[in-house]
């Protein structure tokens, strides 16, 4: 006897069509065409195989039944039955473990659909509290995976959580962190690709728009048809599609057909739901409103790079190398089978007056100078990988002590190391760069990319009027008050306290755990408000430049994460040992003076990735504020072409 077919599930364009299907139709045979979810269901290993209790059974199908159906109901945008589903199955089974591990999970989801933020931060406390029990690495990644979500969630519900907000922002930096534990814990298949979806997601809305694509381009690696995978990575290309000079028009045909490729596909509805195909959709007819010529847009993208008949072998390694990798400076997002994407065409454009261009050729010597040392580090990198005759006879007119213990002290890890400590440099010209280019007047001694960001702590952040003396007084933390900080650009906790100081007209602005924000003075006819801890520059904060603000979440991450500072540390003022990988543990090992080649050479492509889009953000950050200009000019603006002919 054959065994019948599994049906198929058809499409169905509401959530009414839907219901309306299930209530005539067995959800068990469509089984395999549900949406995939990151709820658990725990079910413990027997030691004897005796059979499962029939009400157990009967208990745990009932709880898949309904997860299922709930998460129908969440993905269609129908969170409220998705609620009334999740209440009911809790309140018939309060103590089953299954219920307790799903609960963080499907809090989150309903709340955030719900736009509750009571109900997404109950998801999130509930999660954060599991984290101290014993589970599986997995479980564990699911975890992290939906608190990140959690605080995504709740910064698009804060009103006053926009994108006027994203520098520090409390909500980001949490999503950030969790979604990075969860990858740290190397989840496998669907969950991985979702995990990297939403971190390309996270750091989109943090402004890191060239780091989002390289999230999203892993994600895809694993699921080619992912649909929110190639979906969100449009959305990135689209953001950067402006600033892509020649690249732009191509950038918008091959944007509008990947959104085009998923909008109608089965999983685009069940994945990301309602809202994220009318998102798509309304991208889409976007695009179609800036080609008067529609047909356009359906045409075939040719693309390729060609052959290099003429190119030396280590020319053919360098570019092979870099285009894997997707190092070279520019804004090509399209196919990365291209000869643009090869290219380290990425440069400023600047508006000043015809007869002052004093201006720009002084900037555009910051940006030569920049692009050099990126391009050195490159190409440093790529000797160091290299091998060649001429390359071992250099090094062995050099003397070095054998040490016996496979230390590699040869040419090949000083281009290493060269190549890296080059790189990182790189990153204090970013700040030198944009304190001339805002004029924040920071003495040179005072300028690196840590420090370019911060007010001096004697600073007036912004003045109220003393009519608001009375609340704060009260100890009250009105709306008030914290529009004056939303006002000027300020950032602020959701949770603060007001302690006054006795006998100084003078108040302190709390957080949650009691740290000092900022302190508020009562001075002539003003109160006056100043940071308390490091306090972003007013005049940074006032760009509201996305760019700007992702350049200053780098800076973040870097003192977080001081694996990168502590390597540079040490090759710059102590030492750095390289040992050879294959016959040492070293990389395996953390120590800031001793590291195998192999992960001395995975941290110089890290960081050589990260630099890349810093230099991108710098460029973008200038081209956001030249075309604020171009927007308020009322006359003519003609291009003038700069020569960009190479003297060697």
């Amino acid at each position: 006897m054959a065994k019948s077919k599994p049906n198929n599930m058809p499409h169905f364009e509401s959530l009414d069509q839907l219901v309306e299907f299930f209530d005539t139709h067995d959800l068990g045979e469509y089984w395999d065409e549900m949406p995939e979810t990151h709820f658990e269901v725990d079910i413990k290993r027997k030691v004897h195989l005796d059979a499962l209790d029939s009400e157990a059974a009967d208990k745990l199908t009932e709880i898949q039944d309904k997860l299922k159906r709930m998460t129908v109901h969440i993905r269609l945008g129908n969170a409220k039955d998705g609620l009334k589903l999740w209440k009911e199955l809790k309140a018939k089974y309060p103590e089953d473990k299954n219920m307790i591990s799903n609960e963080p999970g499907v809090l989150i989801d309903i709340g955030g659909m719900l736009e509750s933020e009571r109900i997404v931060m109950d998801g999130i406390s509930k999660g954060e509290s599991f984290l101290d029990e014993n589970m599986s690495d997995d479980q564990r990644a699911i975890l992290h995976y939906n608190i990140a979500n959690g605080y995504l969630s709740i910064f698009e519900i804060r009103p006053h959580e926009d994108l006027s907000s994203r520098l520090g922002n409390d909500n980001l930096q949490n999503a950030k962190y969790h979604l990075r534990q969860a990858l740290n814990l190397n989840p496998k298949g669907d969950l991985k690709v979702n995990i990297l979806v939403n971190y390309g997601n996270c750091l989109d809305s943090l402004g890191r728009g060239m780091e989002a694509l390289y999230s999203y381009d892993d994600a895809l690696e694993i699921d080619p048809n992912h649909s929110m995978a190639i979906g969100n990575r449009a959305l990135a290309k689209l953001f950067l599609a402006d600033i892509s000079g020649a690249y732009r028009t191509r950038t918008y045909i091959e944007v509008y057909q990947e959104l085009k490729s998923i909008i109608d596909k089965d999983d685009m509805l069940r994945i990301g739901g309602v809202s994220a195909r009318e998102i798509f959709r309304d991208e889409m007819l976007r695009i179609e409103s800036l080609f008067e010529d529609k047909t356009i847009l359906g045409q075939r993208i040719d693309c390729s790079r060609g052959e290099r008949k003429d190119s030396t072998e280590f020319e053919r390694e360098y570019f092979d190398f870099f285009h894997e990798h997707k190092l070279f400076l520019n804004f090509h997002t399209g196919s990365h089978d291209c000869q643009n994407a090869i290219l380290d065409s990425a440069f400023i454009s600047i508006v000043t007056a015809v007869n002052e261009d004093a201006r720009f050729y002084s900037l555009a010597k910051k940006i030569n100078d920049i692009k050099e040392d990126f391009l050195a580090a490159k190409l440093l990198l790529a000797q160091s990988r290299f091998r060649s005759d001429a390359l071992d006879t250099i090094s062995r007119t050099v003397t070095f002590a054998n040490t016996s213990d496979h230390a590699d002290s040869n040419i090949y890890s000083a281009l290493l190391k060269s190549a890296f400590r080059i790189c990182y440099n790189i990153l204090d010209k970013v700040a030198f760069f944009i304190n001339d280019y805002l004029e924040l007047k920071m003495k040179n001694s005072r300028i690196d990319f840590n420090t370019i960001w911060w007010e001096d702590p004697k600073t007036i952040l912004f003045s109220m009027e003393l009519e608001l003396q009375e609340d704060l007084e009260n100890g009250d933390f009105s709306e008030q008050l914290r529009q004056q900080f939303v006002n000027n650009n300020v950032p602020l906790p959701q949770n603060v306290t007001i302690r006054v100081k006795e006998g100084q007209d003078m108040w302190e602005i709390h957080d949650e755990g009691g740290r000092i924000l900022y302190a508020i003075k009562k001075e002539d006819d003003s109160l006056n408000t100043y940071p308390k801890t490091k306090a972003v520059k007013k005049r940074i904060r006032e760009t509201n430049n996305i760019s700007l603000d992702a350049l200053y979440d780098m800076r973040l991450d870097f003192n977080r994460d001081r694996r990168l500072g502590d390597l540079r540390n040490s090759m710059t003022h102590r030492k750095l040992t390289i040992y050879n990988s294959a016959l040492t543990d070293w990389d395996d090992r953390e120590d800031s003076e001793n590291i195998g080649y192999d992960r001395m050479f995975s941290e110089t492509v890290r960081l050589m990735k990260l630099v890349r889009s810093a230099i991108i953000y710098l460029m973008n950050f200038v081209e956001i504020e030249e075309n604020r200009k171009r927007a308020k000019f009322d006359g003519i603006i003609h291009k003038i072409f700069v020569d960009t002919t190479q003297l060697m």
